[in-house]
């Protein structure tokens, strides 16, 4: 199974403003935490007890808000963020 996520709702997105080099300091909003935040417990809870033995293998940009993003979904899903793979090839 592949679930994709796009990063949460960033400074830049409010203003319309499209970033994607690695030197780009938006940030996630608190709006766009509670989003992140709000759609990894939902995929918990699809998984419910399952979670425990599924492999995940958890890609992101290296941009900021990315990498928000991917460090929020393991806190949800209790998955190590050492094992996030950040690839620069997956970029706006």
């Amino acid at each position: 199974m592949i679930v994709l996520f796009r990063h949460g709702q960033c400074d830049h997105n409010i203003v319309n403003w499209i970033s994607c080099g690695l030197d780009s300091k938006s940030e996630l909003t608190d709006f766009g935490r509670q989003v992140v935040t709000e759609s990894a417990t939902e995929l918990k809870e699809y998984f419910g007890d399952k979670i425990f033995n599924v492999k995940f293998k958890i890609f992101s940009s290296p941009l900021l808000r990315t990498k928000q993003t991917s460090k929020i979904i393991c806190d949800v899903l209790g998955i190590d963020p050492n094992l996030i793979i950040y690839d620069e090839r997956i970029k706006e």
